[in-house]
């Protein structure tokens, strides 16, 4: 996108409101006090509250002479001169930018401290290089890939895995192991519980088997038939 020319300079409030600085509705406010009060527009907007003496300052005496040519700066630099970040905002969002592997607007916007409006707005007519670049820095994005090839590796093994499974049960052969197989350990079960009877001892989870039912008392059942009981 080519800057302006010098000759087709738009107005301070249309400027503001491109950069999402301010709405539509706040510039329609502006212009109607400037007209019943006679401010300038840019008075009215620090009077609202909307912006600092700062940054309108920075548009009227800086702005179109930083668009007309080349600027090497980094991005926070400009947004700085514009009393749009802080140094301390500018700290967090550098400190945030090697957590996240993001490039500096696009941090300053996630962390809620700029408009995606506002970065594009500058980035277009003072950093027009960066303009196609990914908002994710190289480092991110040749990692991001790396991520994205390792998962597909492993979708590729799994309908192996599953084939290999699917093709041993539908096997006769497999089937009758495995018929096989449990005959022999219900053979064996058997043989256990065999062996346990033979030598008098019970199984060691025998006591699963008796319940409180069956814990009588022989004398309260002769009291109860009332001894009518043969011997």
């Amino acid at each position: 996108m080519s800057p302006p020319q010098p000759s087709g300079r738009k107005r301070l409030g249309l400027v503001l409101q491109e950069a999402g600085l301010i709405t539509p509705a706040q510039l329609e406010v502006a212009v109607n006090n400037q007209q019943h009060f006679d401010y300038l527009i840019g008075e009215v907007i620090v009077l609202h509250g909307w912006l600092t003496k700062d940054s309108i300052e920075f548009f009227v005496n800086q702005w179109f002479d930083l668009i007309y040519r080349s600027n090497p700066m980094p991005l926070g630099h400009y947004l700085q001169m514009a009393d749009l970040l802080n140094q301390c905002q500018i700290d967090q969002i550098l400190q945030e930018q090697k957590v996240l592997g993001l490039r500096f607007g696009a941090t300053a916007v996630l962390l809620g401290l700029l408009k995606q409006e506002t970065v594009d707005y500058f980035i277009a007519h003072l950093k027009g290089d960066m303009a196609s670049q990914s908002a994710f820095s190289a480092h991110e994005l040749a990692k991001g890939c790396a991520d994205r090839v390792r998962p597909i590796k492993t979708t590729r093994a799994e309908p192996k895995r599953q084939k290999h499974r699917r093709s041993a049960s539908g096997n006769p052969k497999g089937r009758e192991e495995k018929k096989h197989r449990r005959v022999r350990t219900a053979k064996q079960k058997s043989a256990t519980a065999s062996s346990a009877e033979v030598s008098g001892s019970l199984p060691e989870n025998f006591d699963i088997f008796i319940n409180d039912e069956e814990n009588f008392d022989l004398a309260n059942v002769l009291e109860m038939d009332d001894g009518n009981v043969s011997l």
